[in-house]
């Protein structure tokens, strides 16, 4: 079988779903591209603050003029705590 350790995702500006969380939280990388800074907020401290930390973060302003702003965050699995 197939072992994969990263996902990327690229939800809408509403973020990812309940469902959509739970299943990339496994993954031991996540990059994570949002055109919603608060909904990448708002999955990272509801979800996947608890199991991944950022190791990357880059905002790209490529809609000058407008309050726009993509993000681009790379996550990486926190170590399990015994």
């Amino acid at each position: 079988g197939t072992d994969f350790h990263v996902v990327l995702v690229d939800p809408p500006r509403a973020g990812l779903d309940a469902d959509t969380l739970n299943s990339v939280s496994h993954f031991d990388y996540i990059i994570y591209i949002s055109c919603n800074p608060q909904s990448l907020l708002r999955d990272m401290r509801d979800s996947l603050g608890r199991s991944h930390r950022i190791t990357k973060f880059v905002a790209f302003d490529q809609f000058a003029h407008t309050d726009h702003l993509e993000v681009a965050v790379c996550l990486q699995k926190k170590p399990a705590v015994i």
